[in-house]
């Protein structure tokens, strides 16, 4: 069996078996917005029923434009070194460079301000953006570490962390990879569970990792929310294409006999090689100053009538 055609098995599994909430340390009423990871309070977005809008200018600004409007014609102009886009409020095109480029939605003036649509800045500057609708949060430019399984970032104090998670960690000190502050079964939103550590080197955190546990009997329950969480991982950091994730366990010839073995019933073939620890689920992302990866595993391999199913996510910096 072909290792494309595994992970397309086990994917068509996750994926019939109904749907399991992302998961989101603490996911505020309002839409926050983050500008290359980091959290922008001068952009303030309008979410209605017709979509998301931000204020042109001070978006614009964090990447180098600067705004000008044209009164006589009613356009709006940004410019940067190599390009200048035109636009007008109510249009469904803008010029960039002197070509003409269709928008998703036309801006519009709120409160005497204008906004553009949430695409606007990719559509005509080519400023890479990511929505996610269930954790609020907006990200332009670099994603880092802005998502919905951590709002934590790299450089953090421990202080700052405790300020932001708002719940007494459960563990706490010194270990052999550095200071440690962990939090047992952290109550998330939809139900999940989570198990977090996170690590600090020189009083500033470098590393932190989430542990979901709340389907850990449920194959099909746990494989539903991983395959989730890495397609939400895969539009994030690897352009939606999926991040290949079969990793065996054994060698050549004992994952040949494995398959062999359960040959014409895929569905158990997975959750045998699964549950018996053969083959794991393993995905890296790998960015300049970070990596990324989720794994799911089962930890009671050994005893595969009481299988511990586990994701987990580890965000490092390099």
């Amino acid at each position: 069996m072909r290792r494309r055609t595994l992970l397309a098995a086990m994917l068509a599994v996750a994926i019939t078996v109904g749907a399991a909430a992302p998961a989101v340390i603490a996911a505020g009423a309002t839409t926050s917005v983050y500008v290359n990871g980091v959290p922008s309070a001068a952009l303030k977005p309008v979410v209605d029923p017709s979509g998301v809008y931000l204020p042109y200018k001070p978006l614009f600004a964090q990447f180098g434009y600067t705004a000008a409007y044209d009164a006589k014609t009613k356009l709006h102009v940004l410019a940067k070194p190599g390009i200048k886009i035109v636009f007008a409020v109510g249009s469904r095109t803008a010029s960039v460079n002197g070509k003409t480029v269709k928008l998703s939605a036309p801006a519009r003036t709120v409160g005497g301000t204008v906004y553009v649509p949430l695409r606007f800045a990719q559509e005509t500057a080519k400023i890479p953006v990511v929505y996610d609708r269930e954790a609020g949060l907006v990200q332009f430019g670099s994603a880092f570490l802005a998502d919905q399984f951590f709002r934590a970032r790299f450089g953090m104090t421990v202080v700052e962390l405790k300020k932001l998670i708002k719940t007494a960690p459960s563990e706490e000190g010194e270990k052999e990879e550095g200071y440690v502050v962990e939090y047992h079964g952290l109550p998330l939103p939809q139900g999940r569970e989570g198990y977090y550590t996170f690590t600090f080197a020189g009083g500033k955190l470098d590393a932190m990792r989430v542990s979901f546990m709340d389907q850990s009997g449920d194959l099909d329950a746990a494989m539903n929310a991983y395959a989730k969480d890495k397609s939400y991982l895969d539009r994030l950091y690897n352009g939606g294409e999926s991040a290949a994730d079969v990793q065996w366990n054994v060698d050549d010839e004992e994952r040949r006999d494995f398959i062999q073995d359960y040959k014409g019933d895929e569905y158990k073939l997975i959750r045998e090689a699964i549950t018996f620890g053969v083959l794991d689920l393993k995905a890296r992302y790998t960015k300049p100053g970070y990596t990324v990866d989720i794994h799911f595993t089962n930890l009671n391999w050994d005893e595969a009538d009481d299988p511990f199913f586990i994701e987990t996510l580890t965000y490092e910096k390099k």
